[in-house]
């Protein structure tokens, strides 16, 4: 047969002849589950091993999987449709975070952790106490005419497969609401006895999914860096400036070894410095990933709820936030 070369998808190849996934007509086993899956995370702050949540989800990856769908397959998602699913837009996470090194809570019960642990010990002082109030994940098409933009960030294993425009990219950014906390009487030595006020921040860390050819609903995701910055407040920046522009400690033995191993791996690169809008960011030159290696597998999604499950067995369920547009 003739060959006319690969399709390139991205939202300018919008066609409203090809049918869209439509969700059928409200199941009561389905919408009780999604209700209970729902209380449970919020009951439990998130947790996804609880045995609320894990009985709730039950029904809903079986009824994915005898429905057939598959979250790669680009038919599905080129419809506006308020009820198509689609992979693409703004995401809420409800699960809660998956770093090492929880330090417990604050009053409010938003989870503590170091900046060093949120960030692969980028960011200096490492040490520095932080709490978090929510992760966004927005995802995105890459559209055809910026894809060879990624390929200086990409797997090396990826590059020809991004570049002959075969397969949907898209971007997979997740943004994490972040407080730096001020003086903590549990963490005498921390640098934040130097905070004299909370500090509202935003990390954002940048990356992307590609359709895994071989398995359904496997998305293959890789990083190539992050930024963190001030809360959009002056009060914010200016407290924000006077902490990050002091001199810090360094990094003690494990974080150094940690950062070393980044950079020989995938070629981390970290900042030195603040910008001058007082940001800081970091970057990936050789990220790792790659088919088989890093992924996501999408075990449920409808118009307003995603559930994935990482190539490590941890699970993250998502809510759609509404009214916004992809």
């Amino acid at each position: 047969s003739e060959s006319h070369g690969p399709i390139i998808y991205d939202d300018a190849s919008f066609n409203s002849s090809i049918p869209s996934v439509i969700i059928p007509m409200a199941n009561p086993i389905l919408e009780n589950a999604k209700d209970s899956l729902l209380h449970a995370l919020a009951i439990t702050g998130g947790d996804v091993t609880s045995k609320a949540f894990e009985k709730a989800l039950v029904p809903l990856v079986h009824y994915y999987e005898e429905a057939g769908w598959d979250a790669r397959d680009p038919e599905g998602i080129y419809s506006h449709h308020e009820y198509t699913r689609r992979v693409e837009g703004m995401w809420l996470c409800l699960s809660k975070p998956t770093y090492f090194g929880n330090l417990g809570e604050t009053s409010n019960g938003d989870p503590m952790y170091t900046l060093g642990r949120m960030a692969f010990d980028m960011f200096l002082p490492t040490q520095l106490v932080c709490s978090l109030q929510g992760n966004f994940n927005p995802v995105n098409i890459v559209p055809s005419n910026a894809r060879a933009d990624t390929i200086e960030n990409c797997p090396k294993k990826l590059k020809d497969e991004i570049l002959s425009g075969s397969a949907v990219l898209r971007e997979y950014n997740i943004v994490t609401a972040f407080t730096i906390e001020p003086h903590l009487a549990d963490f005498p030595n921390a640098p934040n006895k130097h905070v004299r006020r909370a500090i509202k921040g935003i990390m954002t860390t940048y990356g992307y999914v590609l359709p895994d050819p071989t398995t359904p609903n496997r998305l293959s995701i890789w990083f190539t860096g992050g930024r963190i910055e001030p809360n959009n407040n002056v009060h914010d920046e200016r407290e924000w400036n006077r902490l990050f522009k002091r001199d810090h400690p360094g990094r003690v033995l494990s974080e150094r070894i940690r950062l070393l191993a980044a950079s020989l791996l995938m070629g981390a690169e970290a900042p030195t410095k603040l910008n001058d809008d007082g940001s800081m960011s970091f970057e990936f030159t050789r990220p790792l990933g790659g088919h088989g290696i890093a992924y996501l597998d999408v075990i449920y999604l409808d118009n307003t709820l995603r559930i994935v499950r990482g190539h490590r067995g941890t699970i993250f369920a998502f809510v759609r936030v509404p009214g916004q547009r992809i």
